[in-house]
């Protein structure tokens, strides 16, 4: 059961990053249609720039647990490589809780803040007077959903200690 929510998962992740992957490429042609319009109409898109900005959030944010299951994420592991595989999953165990800590605080902050611009209403200052509310819960999003990866990979690394099974270097 808990493997199979765990495949499901990272399935999740995985097609959020592949979202994300549009919507950089949705960035890139209304920064081109922007600048084609720009100097061969003399009429830019006036929202390009706010949209695109908003559109690094999510992603900056939706994608950020599947990153951390591929591995990419800044990892110092010059001490951590040399060592055990059963210390080496403890000291994973240790980063990862530090991390869902983290994500806690992140999540808690940036969850606030989503619910003052929800109820304020908060909307932008430019012409396009777009809600505010959406973009802002893309923070607490990402922050849930990388605590939610490091959970997956506590667990991984408990079952690796349970069975007596080494990690890999």
């Amino acid at each position: 059961m808990l493997a199979a929510a765990t495949r499901l998962f990272r399935q999740v992740n995985t097609a959020l990053a592949r979202f994300v992957g549009y919507l950089v490429l949705m960035i890139m042609v209304l920064i081109t249609v922007d600048v084609a319009l720009r100097y061969i109409f003399l009429s830019p898109l006036s929202w390009t720039v706010e949209v695109s900005e908003y559109l690094l959030v999510a992603i900056a944010f939706l994608p950020i647990c599947h990153t951390l299951f591929a591995g990419m994420h800044i990892e110092v592991d010059v001490f951590v490589e040399h060592l055990s595989g059963k210390v080496r999953a403890r000291t994973n165990i240790v980063k990862h809780l530090l991390g869902v800590f983290y994500c806690g605080i992140l999540t808690w902050q940036s969850g606030k803040l989503a619910l003052r611009a929800y109820v304020g209403t908060w909307r932008s200052e430019t012409g396009t007077d777009l809600l505010l509310f959406p973009v802002y819960s893309l923070v607490p999003v990402g922050g849930i959903l990388l605590a939610l990866g490091l959970l997956v990979l506590i667990l991984e690394d408990v079952d690796t200690l349970r069975r007596g099974r080494t990690l890999n270097a």
